[in-house]
């Protein structure tokens, strides 16, 4: 297996893709930096912001509504540090 921990990676665009690929990136040990020219959602007024309605998946099953699969996954406890 390739050692990760000294790579630098940039990601250009923080929307959805660009989080997705930092957050299994960062899973490999890289060092992940995300830049995105909109500024920092905590700068945008409530009423500007964006939202993309997605589904948690864990290997091609629906884990939205499955609880059981929710729990294998771990999305418990990654869903608060999404919700901060």
């Amino acid at each position: 297996m390739v050692d990760t921990s000294s790579q630098n990676i940039l990601i250009v665009g923080a929307r959805p893709a660009g989080l997705l690929l930092a957050h299994y990136l960062l899973r490999r040990g890289c060092r992940v930096q995300i830049c995105d020219r909109r500024p920092e959602p905590r700068q945008i007024a409530p009423d500007q912001q964006r939202s993309f309605p997605i589904s948690l998946q864990y290997r091609g099953r629906c884990t939205h509504f499955s609880s059981s699969a929710a729990r294998r996954s771990n999305v418990s406890q990654m869903l608060p540090q999404f919700s901060q």
